[in-house]
């Protein structure tokens, strides 16, 4: 029986220790993409979306998860900061999930 790799796509653009966490997802068995923009999206078949905060400058929760949508991505991870604690929030049916990591911390990067 075969494994079904999740697909997963990181918007590169305000993601810190970005290749800390390629690694983590491809240790997990991942297909990791890195693109530029959300456009850059089309091009591949992606079932998770990772990104930074900066992308509510464009999109707001509602939009964003829309666009999102529209791609057939089922579920967008918005690293909403960096700070001192960790925390993680669910949002719209789980469909956004809104994290808090701690900068330089690798157990964070284990949800």
């Amino acid at each position: 029986m075969e494994e079904k790799m999740a697909k997963v796509s990181i918007l590169k653009e305000g993601i810190k220790e970005l290749t800390s966490i390629q690694e983590k997802l491809q240790e997990r068995d991942a297909k990791v993409n890195l693109v530029e923009s959300f456009n850059d999206l089309r091009n591949y078949h992606t079932e998770v979306l990772i990104c930074s905060s900066l992308i509510n400058k464009k999109y707001d929760d509602n939009k964003l998860i829309s666009q999102a949508r529209e791609l057939k991505i089922k579920k967008v991870i918005l690293i909403n900061s960096y700070s001192n604690t960790f925390s993680l929030e669910k949002h719209l049916g789980d469909a956004l999930l809104k994290i808090n990591l701690i900068e330089g911390d690798k157990y964070c990067l284990e949800v």
